[in-house]
Order: structure tokens, then C-alpha cells, then sequence
């Protein structure tokens, strides 16, 4: 651990002192992590008093070359990332679910709520596949090996029930995104957990990811199941949320019977 480190670590804890948000802050930590880990890796710099314009200029085209994405690095654990690969088709395809979404709201097939609930439950899937494909990215990146899936519990989710994860963000959205992906052709028949989401993460990064998922549904007349799995799964990520302070607490307390009945209905769709 270099000096820099250090001095990212005082400034979230005068963050922490001065009671910012835990998203804020976490943003925050994100952003200077990633600037950290390029500095160190790329212009040997040690220290905050070491940069220079020079080395911002050339960190603003490294993340256009690269595309937008945020890390958390600890050199002695792991790697903690989000990432956002090409967001210009993440906007085409979610502004094709708030189409449909509002389309369905003017047939009256859908209420207000029920169709944010499924803007909200394709949100969690571009979070959940855009932290894997960063995991990758990042592990990668440090030349450390990815973890295998291990048993988490969180005292606010799921009744403190465990779940599996190798994620160091969003974590608790892995499994249901996992039980999405395996409706799917292709997929279902992934019994490896980290495959079945590689491959919905690929299929992600296409313009056409919605328009694909809604075709294939409609094909196999399963629509109403559709419309209630991803309903599950926008009440799930207000329940993710919900544990940083940024939802009704209610979704906590709920997101076990919202994980059982996600699980109902995806067993039986599985491909």
C-alpha cells in the first residue's frame, strides 16, 4: 500500500466524519480508487502532492478508450468494482423497456406502479451484468484470480438467510439475476452459476438485449410470467437499495418472500 492509498482512506473518513450518505461516499471511494490504481500501475506516482495535470488529462483518455467504469481496489484483499461498458447501448436498450412499459400503462394492461417495477427490474440486470463483466475486467486487470461463489448473509435481506455470491458489490442480486438468465434459450442449461451469468452479461452489452428476452417470451406464451419475475426482481433491487437507506425499509423485511416467489416462478421456466 502506497501513500496515496492512505490519503484516500483520510478523505472517506472525513466523509464518514462530516455524515454523508453511504452511496455518496461510496461513489466517492469508487472513483478515487480507480484514478489510484491507474496512477500507481501507469505513472508510478506515490503520492496526492505527485499528480499532476499531465496525468489527469492522459486518466480522461485512458477511460475513453476503455470505457466508463468505476474499481475499489485493496491490494491485500481483492477487488471491488461497478462497471458500465458502452453505455450508449445500455440508454438503447432501457429506453426500449420504458416504451414498452408506458405502452402497456396506456392499454391498461399495467399500472403506474407495476410497469416502474419493471423498469426497475431490468435496472437490476444491467447492474448485476455490468458488475460481472467488471469483475472479470478487474481481476483481470491486477492479474488475481476471480473467487468462486461463497455463502453470504446480510442481517437487513432475505431473513439473514445465506446467499451465494463472488461479487464485492450488489452481491445480493446475483442470484435472482442467475434465476432470470436461466429462463432463457441458451442458458437454462447452464448448470455453473458464473456461466449461465457470463452469458447473460454478454447478451447485455447487444442493443437488442430487451427486444430479445420480450420476443422469446411471447413466443412461448409465457408473458404473464414474465411480467410478474421481472416485477419480483425491481422490488428486489428496491430492497438492495433499501439496505443503503435509499428505499422504504419495508423492501428489506419483504425481499425474502420476494426471492422464494422469484424462485417459484423461474423453476418452472427454466429452459
Amino acid at each position: 500500500m502506497e501513500k496515496i492509498d492512505l490519503e484516500v482512506d483520510d478523505f472517506i473518513n472525513y466523509c464518514d466524519y462530516k455524515n454523508l450518505s453511504v452511496k455518496t461516499i461510496g461513489s466517492y471511494e469508487q472513483t478515487l480508487r480507480l484514478f489510484t490504481l491507474y496512477l500507481k500501475k501507469e505513472c508510478k506516482v506515490k503520492e496526492v502532492g505527485e499528480v499532476k495535470e499531465i496525468h489527469i488529462m492522459e486518466y480522461m483518455k485512458h477511460l475513453q478508450e476503455i470505457g466508463k467504469y468505476t474499481v475499489v481496489s485493496n491490494e491485500n484483499t481483492k477487488s471491488f468494482c461497478t462497471f458500465r461498458n458502452n453505455f450508449t447501448l445500455f440508454n438503447e436498450w432501457m429506453k426500449k423497456v420504458v416504451d414498452y412499459a408506458n405502452r402497456q400503462i396506456r392499454k391498461g394492461e399495467l399500472t403506474q406502479e407495476h410497469a416502474q417495477l419493471i423498469c426497475d427490474g431490468f435496472s437490476m440486470l444491467d447492474e448485476v451484468t455490468t458488475q460481472d463483466r467488471a469483475e472479470d475486467f478487474v481481476y483481470s486487470f491486477s492479474g488475481k484470480e476471480r473467487p468462486q461463489q461463497f455463502n453470504v448473509k446480510n442481517k437487513e435481506l432475505f431473513n439473514e438467510q445465506a446467499y451465494k455470491t463472488n461479487f464485492d458489490y450488489y452481491g445480493e442480486l446475483q442470484t435472482p439475476a442467475i434465476m432470470f438468465a436461466r429462463t432463457l434459450r441458451g442458458i437454462g442449461n447452464k448448470d455453473n452459476d458464473s456461466e449461465a451469468l457470463q452469458l447473460l452479461s454478454k447478451r447485455a452489452l447487444s442493443s437488442d438485449f430487451f427486444d430479445t428476452i420480450l420476443e422469446e417470451y411471447s413466443q412461448d406464451d409465457q408473458m404473464r410470467a414474465f411480467i410478474r419475475e421481472v416485477q419480483y426482481m425491481g422490488l428486489l433491487k428496491r430492497a438492495s437499495y433499501a439496505n443503503f437507506g435509499a428505499e422504504d425499509n419495508s423492501y428489506c423485511k419483504n425481499s425474502a418472500s420476494y426471492l422464494s416467489e422469484l424462485t417459484n416462478i423461474t423453476s418452472q421456466m427454466r429452459d
